[in-house]
């Protein structure tokens, strides 16, 4: 490749990485492969200032008995070992309540040793960050848990899952990282911890 086509394709590189969000799936990876950031993100979806993340994984590959496999966004785990997968989904079919039920089943799968006692399954959260709004209720966050029917009591069972409104960019802190989740500039996001992360993928290095 000539000089003259690497500083052409470096350009087109530039322009591309420029109109790239974090409800991009690709970009996002990028982003939250970073443990802190992973953690912050967690963080904010679940109100737990006190959760840390040890150890985090993008486009990570499970697979279920009969040998599909499935390539999860992000997979975390925390220093208390709950497992947490994210997926970002732009198109409503990919955030189907089935595939709520297939991912969470496949982490159960995945994290448990031959002979290992059910009492010690980790506890598990799957959250799908959503453009639209998939459950159409109008709320920015969904939280689903298995209840008791006849006593309203919870399951207690470990297994979670959220659904995270992207369309809701309100004064909230769950707002304030949709609307970061919109931006393509880092001088147009709220957290200064995810604007440093989106300006280090996108600068220039070149300059």
């Amino acid at each position: 490749m000539s000089s003259l086509d690497f500083e052409r394709k470096h350009a087109e590189d530039l322009q591309r990485l420029s109109a790239l969000r974090l409800l991009d799936d690709d970009f996002m990876n990028k982003v939250f492969e970073d443990k802190a950031c992973a953690e912050f993100l967690l963080q904010i979806i679940l109100q737990r200032s006190d959760l840390k993340v040890a150890q985090v994984h993008v486009q990570h590959e499970v697979k279920n008995l009969q040998g599909r496999s499935a390539r999860l966004d992000i997979l975390a785990v925390d220093e208390e070992n709950r497992v947490y997968n994210i997926e970002i989904q732009r198109d409503d079919r990919g955030a189907s309540v089935k595939r709520a039920r297939y991912n969470s089943s496949l982490i159960d799968a995945n994290i448990t040793e031959p002979g290992e006692q059910y009492e010690n399954l980790n506890e598990t959260y799957v959250i799908f960050i959503t453009e639209h709004d998939v459950l159409k209720g109008g709320r920015p966050i969904y939280c689903i848990e298995r209840t008791v029917q006849e006593t309203g009591e919870s399951f207690g069972d470990g297994t979670h899952i959220l659904y995270v409104n992207a369309q809701m960019k309100d004064d909230t802190a769950l707002g304030q990282l949709m609307h970061d989740f919109a931006c393509t500039s880092a001088d147009e996001m709220h957290y200064q911890i995810l604007a440093d992360r989106v300006r280090y993928l996108k600068e220039d290095k070149e300059d």
